[in-house]
This record gives C-alpha cells, structure tokens and sequence, in this order.
C-alpha cells in the first residue's frame, strides 16, 4: 500500500510538471511567434529605404594603374586652366577623371606623366 500510494504521488507530480511544462511551451511559442511578426514588419518597413541608403559597391584595389589622354585639334587655355583632355581610351585603375581633367591616385606610388605642346599661336604660354 505504502508502494501504491507513492507511485501515485510521483504520477500527479509528473503530470502536474507536464501541464506546467505545456503552459511555459505555449507562452515561449507566442512569445516567438510577436518576435517573428515584428521581425516581418521591420523588415517590410526597410524594403523601401534599401534602394535610398548608401549603394554598397565591391571596392576592388586595382593591379595596375596606367591612363592615356588626348586632345583633338586646337585648344586655347587660360593661365593656370586644367586642360581636360577629350579623350582617354586607357584608364586603367580610373584615376584619371574626363569629366574635371584631375588624376587622383588609386593607388600610392610612384607616377610618371609626360606630355607635348605645340605652340602654334602663344596660345600655350605659362604651361606648368
């Protein structure tokens, strides 16, 4: 009787941890599924601003840096004007920028430019 009598008790005990056991399941399971719709709606509220933030563009370092620029016909330049060159079919490492006519350095080294002017008419005075 003594043997019954526990084994009863250790019955109700288990199955009154199983129920507490349920109710902490249901309240974890509601719990994760408010995360999952505020997860859902943030990431709807973001959809929008994605293509307004910074565009993430894959930054390459370039191997070799080179740029050959020309200018067609006759230019007159002012003292102390950049000449924007028309034309640079070769820009490798796009240091040099057609649209301003500045070299900037992708790279830190050492840069070796070289040039030619025709003086036809003192158009070329003061060329530095």
């Amino acid at each position: 009787a003594v043997l019954a009598h526990t084994i009863e008790e250790r019955l109700l005990a288990l199955e009154q941890e199983n129920v507490d056991l349920k109710l902490r399941f249901n309240a974890l399971e509601g719990e994760n599924n408010n995360l999952r719709k505020q997860v859902e709606h943030f990431i709807i509220r973001m959809k929008p601003l994605e293509s307004k933030a910074f565009p993430l563009k894959r930054q390459t370092i370039p191997e070799q840096v080179a740029f050959h620029a020309f200018q067609d016909g006759n230019k007159c330049i002012q003292n102390k004007q950049t000449l924007v060159y028309e034309h640079a079919p070769i820009n490798e490492g796009n240091g040099y920028s057609s649209s301003d006519g500045i070299f900037d350095a992708p790279l830190a080294g050492l840069y070796v430019f070289t040039w030619t002017v025709a003086d036809f008419h003192d158009w070329y005075n003061n060329v530095h």
